[in-house]
């Protein structure tokens, strides 16, 4: 093997490396709420910025693809299985994580709202997408992974 392989050899392994220390595992984190008064679940999405702008064909979590990406994978549905609309309202960057803001109106009965969260889930076989949903002051967690079809969440 000539040096410029090698070099590249050693170059590639520390690539991937690197990238497996940034990245151990592939997560996101939803904390999922129902405010009664503006009759809307709010969502404040953590996700690991590059994965999920490379995800959602974007440069940049803030482009207007991520919000159609988001659209397909993070659904909100009733129980007639119609789906709510989900509007952006705005990201906050923390270093390699951003924190995305959503909200979808619904009608005036939430229980029985259904959640299909299969964000990255085509990228990543590790992925997994943890929701952390609050109601009436109780808190109750969810994991999807790739496997998990649609869960009733409230």
């Amino acid at each position: 093997m000539g040096l410029s392989a090698l070099v590249l050899g050693a170059t590639l392994a520390v690539g991937v490396a690197a990238r497996l220390v940034a990245h151990p595992l592939h997560t996101s984190l939803a904390a999922v709420r129902y405010d009664a008064r503006a009759a809307e679940v709010q969502v404040s999405l953590r996700v690991f910025t590059d994965d999920f702008a490379r995800a959602a064909g974007a440069k940049s979590v803030e482009e207007a693809g991520t919000m159609a990406y988001i659209a397909r994978q993070f659904v909100l549905a009733t129980t007639d299985g119609s789906r709510l609309p989900i509007t952006w309202c705005g990201v906050r960057r923390e270093g390699d994580l951003s924190w995305i803001c959503l909200r979808a109106r619904t009608p005036t009965a939430v229980h029985g709202l259904r959640l299909s969260n299969r964000l990255l889930v085509e990228h990543f076989d590790d992925q997994v997408n943890i929701v952390q949903v609050e109601l009436d002051g109780r808190r109750t967690s969810y994991l999807f992974t790739r496997r998990d079809g649609p869960r009733t969440i409230f």
